[in-house]
Formats: C-alpha cells, structure tokens, sequence
C-alpha cells in the first residue's frame, strides 16, 4: 500500500513538472535523447532479430515527441548563460505529461508484443523506475532497459527539441551549439547544427 501511495505521488509530481516554468538547457533537450538513441542502437546490436521493430517503434516515438510540444509556451529571462547565449524558461504543457505517459504505455506495449504479457506488479516497478529516472536523471547511466524504452524516449525527446528549435526563435538560440571556453578560434559547429541554423528560426 506503502509503495502505491508513493507512486502515486511520484507520477504526480512528475505530471505537476509540466506546468511550470522550466530552464531549456542542452543536457536535458539534446543530451539525454542523444544518449538514448544511441544506448538503443548498443542494445539493439545484441539482438539484430529486433531490428525491423525499429521502423515502428521510432516513428511512434516522434509521433508522440511531436505532439508534445503542442501546448509548450516559452518566455526569455533576459539572462544569458557562461557561453553567451540567451536563456529560456519552457513550460511543457499537458500533452508533454500525456507524451510522458505515452511513451510508458508503448513501451508496456512493445514488451507485450515481443516478450510476453507482464505481471501487473512489474508494470507498477516499471513505472516507479521510469518515475525516477525522470527525477534522477543520473539513474539513466544505471538503467538496463530494453531497447524498444530507449528508442521511443530517445526519439520522442530529440523530436521535441528538434521541433522547438526550428519553430522558435527563443529555443533555438538557447539550444544552440557553442564553443568551450578557450576553444572559440577555429571552432566550428556540427553539421548538424549547420542544417538546424539553415532550416530554423533566426533570433531577433
């Protein structure tokens, strides 16, 4: 009982996150998502069997990355961080805490179909872990998750930054790639970058 009452309170915390004013920063909208994908694909090498899953599990995840982003509301802090770039504070919305879900409902599913139904108490485990990790962002370096988790929170994460980015102004400047201090000469940014600065916003 102990245990259902704080998970309880743990998903509602998490949910409640999505209505305040939140700092955008690299780590969390490029970083996590970028180490996501790429903890997939390492899991995936393990079980090549699961590859052709991918072409389902990653659009469904950039569905669902999409759709969160279409309630998030930006404003400027007038701010700016120790590279120089201007600081935004996002608030998320309910259809990122509904994406959030999203993603552990699919990833229940995709458990389902490729390894069999699981005991309602290792659904409730499985979301206590996914609670944490979303508080504990660190937890994610310890976390043996099956492959299908990583691609749908990877590529739901990376579209929701990606749309940000090349929608807003704000984002895609707070977002932006800088140079390490004492590494401005010569510095140049990633192609990916690059095709972002071509297709996105420019900030006023």
């Amino acid at each position: 009982m102990l245990f259902l009452v704080v998970l309880v309170i743990g998903v509602l915390y998490v949910v409640s996150e999505s209505f305040g004013y939140k700092p955008a920063s690299r780590l969390a909208q490029v970083g996590i998502p970028t180490y996501s994908l790429v903890m997939a694909v390492v899991t995936l090498v393990r079980d090549p069997a699961q590859w052709p899953w991918v072409f389902l599990a990653v659009p469904v995840g950039m569905a669902i990355g999409w759709f969160q982003t279409t309630h998030v509301r930006v404003r400027r802090t007038g701010d700016r961080d120790r590279r120089g770039r201007r600081t935004v504070e996002v608030r998320r919305g309910w259809s990122y805490a509904l994406g959030w879900l999203l993603v552990f409902v699919c990833g229940v599913a995709f458990h389902v179909a490729l390894d069999g139904v699981l005991p309602w108490d290792e659904v409730l485990d499985d979301l206590a872990s996914d609670v944490a990790r979303d508080i504990f962002s660190f937890l994610l370096l310890t976390s043996g998750l099956s492959w299908y988790v990583w691609a749908l929170s990877g590529s739901a994460g990376y579209t929701y930054a990606l749309v940000l980015r090349l929608t807003d102004p704000a984002v895609s400047e707070a977002l932006h790639e800088a140079p390490r201090p004492g590494h401005g000469e010569g510095w140049c940014p990633s192609p990916l970058q690059r095709l972002l600065d071509r297709l996105g916003p420019h900030a006023s």
